[in-house]
């Protein structure tokens, strides 16, 4: 029998760094993307959570930049490489040509982490490449610390690195190197990415399993408690398995407790037969239709050519607003169905292509020249609604209680903006309309919708004919997330146009890109606040204005403020409160219904208030079942410290919520304010103290102080 062969010692040392880069890559995006990207791209693309770069950095990596004028030139992947938010050291002119990573030396340990919300295809929250080189009597000569998401750019913890060097690798080197690399990560609240905290933690894990496994190889007897820090985090293919259509044998065939019920499209569904609209068979007549949108935000139509369009063999014809038998309107606070004189966002319908293909009728719309003027001002963005007035009529307010008397009780005072961006929809079958026209001004609309007898409506009107002539069917959707509730009418109105003038089946079925243009998002809010509050915590008085961007006509943004404004306070009790709400006008497609309905955003900037005033503070934001004491019992229960600094540390110094604290105190002790000096007056101020000492200390969320450190505090 052939003994086993031993293994190549040297070349396990020289490949640790390729080891770790190839385990790195099996979390690296999905299987697709590795077929196609590159190494050199992932490079340049700088992104401070890359999952490679963090690795490259510390294996010490070289690159090979090549200009047209200069020549090639080497540069180190090193602290200077990545200068920037998505910047690196290369000139505008250059490329990246090659990568060299170098072999790994003896007594050169390596390892790679990444942390992310899923094991798979995932991007990293935080990430790390280290690097640690060893002496014969195992003393650090070199140490590397990369890290990914823990700021704009790629970040080294140079002090950290530097503290190592010349120590033993040991649990007293490893208690200094967690001090350091606190004061090396710093994430200020609110960065973005969010989760600072868990990301501080995260960096701080990644530093403990490395220090654990170099311990490892230096001393393979490692306590057992130690050795399970290192065990890798697998996971199985999960299995399950419904059995649909056993029946319990206690049961009787009629009863449906106990027994799975299936969805009724699962079946449908799971095997690819269900019908979405785009999968419709097509009759023998049907036409396809394309949309001409505006390129511009806010501008007067002066002329539209579309002569070259409708000269593409397989092109129909071409519908505007004079092809509209009935209203150019979609009602309902919606615009027109076809602009005829001014567009007021870019993606705004100015007409429709009809062709015998969707993909001519596409290249034909895109030939279409349309001259405008421009108009100002132009508004995007809230600020800009803010500095032009630009609001629809109509605020809403809400008020409760005194806010004067309510800010005069409280001891702090705070003031900020609060702003949550919109959201796109993202269903999975874009907006889809198949209209086809019977007897007597009859029609059928194939619409995938969440309000078929809103698009019945408006068809009905711009078509100038009775409902009862319009039938929407709407059996099942892709995805509509609120997106589809009223803007589902903005291209099924001019498919049913379309098809009423020529008589012929029209499909509408929009690319991704189409439907992004031609539809809203989630509304994007600001809020200004200024609140009062005492130093525990509860809030006295807030007074709020508040703002959405609606975009070019309002649809359902005044529901969606509304709801916003009654979930503001979220499970807070807040006494004395004034909330004024205003929907700006702005030229960008009109934003929409979305799930939610305005209730996230009001949730987020309460949320958001109590964290400002918590950081404020220096105490941990109300969360889990705080805030369910603050709902249940109108109680704030005791708050811990966020990050207390050790006594000694501290000394004189006192937070913002010590200072309210002791303030409150000092003011059920009218004694201690008695300017006599006679001997039973000095006795009761010393009881005084003595209470005012014992309760502030009661309180966990303060450095504990002897009595003579406040009264030099009130001195």
């Amino acid at each position: 029998m052939n003994e086993p062969q031993k293994p190549n010692i040297s070349t396990e040392i020289k490949t640790r760094i390729f080891s770790e880069v190839v385990e790195m890559l099996k979390w690296f995006a999905s299987q697709q993307i590795r077929n196609v990207a590159s190494i050199s791209g992932n490079i340049i693309t700088a992104s401070p959570i890359s999952d490679l770069n963090p690795l490259l950095v510390a294996a010490g990596a070289t690159v090979q930049a090549m200009s047209k004028d200069r020549g090639c030139r080497t540069l180190t992947m090193d602290k200077d490489f990545f200068c920037g938010y998505r910047q690196t050291a290369l000139a505008p002119d250059e490329i990246l040509v090659s990568v060299d990573i170098p072999f790994s030396k003896s007594n050169e340990y390596f390892s790679g982490f990444k942390q992310c919300n899923r094991k798979e295809d995932d991007i990293s929250m935080v990430n790390a490449g280290m690097l640690v080189r060893l002496s014969e009597d195992w003393e650090v000569n070199k140490l590397v610390l990369a890290y990914g998401g823990m700021g704009p750019a790629l970040v080294l913890a140079r002090s950290t690195m530097e503290t190592a060097v010349g120590q033993k690798w040991d649990d007293n080197l490893f208690t200094k190197l967690c001090d350091s690399l606190a004061s090396d990560l710093v994430l200020a609240p609110g960065s973005p990415g969010g989760a600072v905290e868990y990301r501080r933690a995260l960096a701080l894990s990644f530093l403990f399993k490395f220090f654990l496994q170099v311990k490892q190889r230096i001393n393979p007897a490692m306590p057992s408690s130690d050795l399970s820090a290192l065990q890798p985090m697998e996971s199985s293919d999960p299995k399950t398995m419904q059995v649909v259509g056993a029946q319990d044998s206690r049961s009787k065939v009629t009863d449906c407790v106990g027994q799975i019920i299936p969805h009724k499209a699962a079946l449908q569904q799971s095997t690819g037969q269900a019908i979405y609209v785009d999968d419709m068979v097509p009759t023998q007549d049907e036409v396809h239709m394309a949309l001409v949108t505006s390129t511009k935000a806010f501008a007067k139509i002066l002329t539209i050519d579309y002569a070259a369009a409708l000269a593409v063999p397989g092109v129909v014809d071409y519908i505007s607003a004079k092809d509209v038998p009935g209203q150019n309107s979609l009602q309902s606070q919606l615009d027109s169905v076809f602009s005829e004189d001014e567009v007021t966002c870019q993606g705004y319908i100015i007409g429709a292509v009809v062709a015998d293909s969707a993909d001519v009728a596409r290249r034909a719309a895109k030939m279409i020249k349309i001259e405008y003027e421009d108009k100002s001002p132009i508004v995007i963005t809230i600020e800009d609604a803010i500095k032009h007035s630009s609001f629809y009529p109509g605020e809403r307010r809400i008020s409760t209680g005194n806010l004067e008397a309510g800010f005069a009780a409280s001891t702090f005072t705070l003031t900020g903006e609060i702003r949550m961006n919109g959201q796109n929809h993202f269903y999975l079958e874009t907006m889809s309309t198949r209209a086809l026209p019977g007897e007597a001004g009859e029609m059928e609309v194939f619409c995938s919708t969440q309000h078929p007898k809103c698009v019945q409506e408006k068809i009905a009107i711009v078509l100038g004919l009775p409902s009862n002539k319009i039938v929407v069917r709407t059996k099942r959707m892709g995805g509509g997330f609120g997106g589809k509730e009223t803007q589902s009418a903005l291209s099924a109105v001019p498919c049913a146009v379309a098809a009423h003038k020529l008589q012929r089946p029209v499909r509408c079925v929009l690319d991704r890109d189409e439907d992004m243009v031609t539809t809203g998002n989630r509304h994007p809010f600001l809020a200004k606040y200024k609140v009062g509050f005492s130093p525990d915590g509860k809030l006295h008085a807030l007074d709020l204005e508040l703002y959405s961007n609606a975009g070019n006509s309002l649809d359902r943004s005044f529901a969606v403020i509304e709801r916003g404004i009654l979930q503001v306070d979220s499970c807070y009790k807040v006494e004395n409160l004034r909330i004024v709400a205003k929907c700006c006008k702005t030229n960008i497609m009109s934003n929409t219904a979305f799930r939610g309905f305005g209730g996230l955003q009001g949730t987020f900037i309460a949320e958001a208030i109590q964290e400002d005033v918590a950081e404020y503070l220096g105490i941990e934001p109300l969360k889990g079942f705080m805030v369910f004491a603050i709902f249940k019992m109108d109680v704030i229960p005791e708050l811990s410290a966020s990050h207390m600094e050790d006594d000694k540390k501290r000394g004189k110094n006192y937070t913002a919520y010590e200072k309210g604290l002791l303030l409150e105190i000092l003011k059920r002790y009218p004694i201690i304010e008695d300017k006599g000096n006679d001997n039973n007056i000095n006795n009761k101020k010393q009881e005084a103290w003595d209470r005012v000492t014992t309760e502030y200390n009661s309180h966990e969320n303060v450095a504990k102080r002897e009595k003579a450190n406040l009264e030099e505090f009130k001195n």
